[in-house]
């Protein structure tokens, strides 16, 4: 079945979406929901390798968001391969979780760091069992791997 969603998704990014994406540099917000999240989300944030020089991904690599809903799901894969100097935030409500990511350019992105600063203060603030383990397992590895803001 995986097969099935990878040869349209690679239809869908050479022949439907390429023209736009070179054109605007990649979508604004790219929204993964429904069934074969895991593929989806590699689709919008991996580089195409059947595709010479074309952008990396198919969200913008300047700001771009994900969600991914039902993120709570451990067989999804590929948000643990997410950079960690990416933001992040999950809300989890005991049944489901849904979790926001947005692409920065780079790990010292000021912009990026000044509003990782921001989240970190207020999800701190929030009760814990509404804080997604998405955003617990990325900020973790942002943490070892040095990224600006990280600490608050």
């Amino acid at each position: 079945m995986d097969n099935i969603f990878g040869d349209y998704a690679r239809y869908a990014r050479q022949k439907l979406y390429s023209k736009a994406i070179e054109q605007r540099g990649g979508f604004d917000f790219v929204s993964v929901d429904g069934r074969f999240r895991d593929g989806c989300l590699a689709e919008a944030t991996s580089l195409p390798p059947m595709v010479p020089n074309y952008q990396p991904m198919l969200i913008n690599p300047q700001y771009g968001m994900v969600l991914l809903d039902n993120a709570e799901r451990t067989e999804y894969r590929k948000p643990k391969e997410l950079p960690s100097h990416w933001l992040v935030v999950s809300f989890q409500n005991g049944v489901t979780e849904t979790a926001l990511w947005m692409a920065c350019p780079n790990k010292e992105d000021t912009a990026c760091t000044e509003a990782r600063k921001r989240i970190v203060s207020i999800m701190a603030k929030l009760p814990s069992n509404l804080v997604g383990s998405r955003y617990k397992a990325h900020m973790k590895q942002a943490l070892v791997d040095k990224v600006p803001g990280a600490l608050g």
